[in-house]
């Protein structure tokens, strides 16, 4: 899935969804500001309570990689935004 890009300049950037247990996660505003260091290109997080699971979603968009190539949960947990284990 692909998305334009929202700097203007024509080019298409990655979709990436992922769900990480809403009890993980220590600081939604650190997070956020983590991510937008993390993926420079612009991007556009949503998070999304599934209370069934009691997950969040983390929508981001903007990757210069192919999502494949970005493992989230382990920057989440190596820059401390979310709790460990």
């Amino acid at each position: 899935m692909t998305a334009d890009s929202q700097q203007g300049d024509k080019r298409e950037w990655h979709t990436f969804e992922q769900n990480i247990p809403e009890s993980l996660v220590s600081d939604y505003d650190k997070l956020k500001e983590g991510l937008k260091k993390y993926f420079p290109g612009g991007i556009d997080v949503t998070f999304v309570e599934a209370s069934a699971h009691h997950a969040a979603l983390y929508k981001v968009i903007g990757l210069r990689e192919s999502p494949d190539r970005i493992n989230l949960q382990k920057f989440l947990m190596e820059g401390k935004y979310i709790l460990q284990e």
